[in-house]
């Protein structure tokens, strides 16, 4: 099973403990789902966005861990390039071999 990180507000957190994580429909985007990072060996490269998004916006900001299955097929990608279509181990194959992970994200 792959695991990913996805990040939200902490004021959504009773929420997401209740029902868990709602796919989001795409604003100008070409996909809609669960915009999260495939989770890797590295604490540092799988959570760079959290301290990202630290750096502009002062919301405390959470991370929550899911899994899915190897063959589920995901978009991943640099946030402001084409995306791929992948299985899901494949996803997190090319996120550990790719030459920079940071701004890598997969939708689920």
């Amino acid at each position: 099973m792959a695991i990913f990180a996805h990040l939200f507000d902490a004021k959504n957190h009773s929420a997401i403990a209740r029902i868990g994580i709602k796919p989001t429909k795409a604003k100008g985007r070409r996909t809609s789902g669960v915009y999260a990072t495939p989770q890797l060996a590295s604490y540092e490269l799988t959570h760079q966005w959290m301290r990202e998004l630290r750096r502009y916006d002062k919301r405390i900001t959470l991370a929550a861990r899911f899994r899915i299955p190897d063959s589920k097929r995901v978009y991943i990608g640099r946030f402001d390039e084409q995306h791929l279509f992948v299985p899901a181990s494949e996803a997190i194959a090319i996120a550990m071999n790719h030459q920079t992970v940071l701004g890598l994200e997969a939708s689920c």
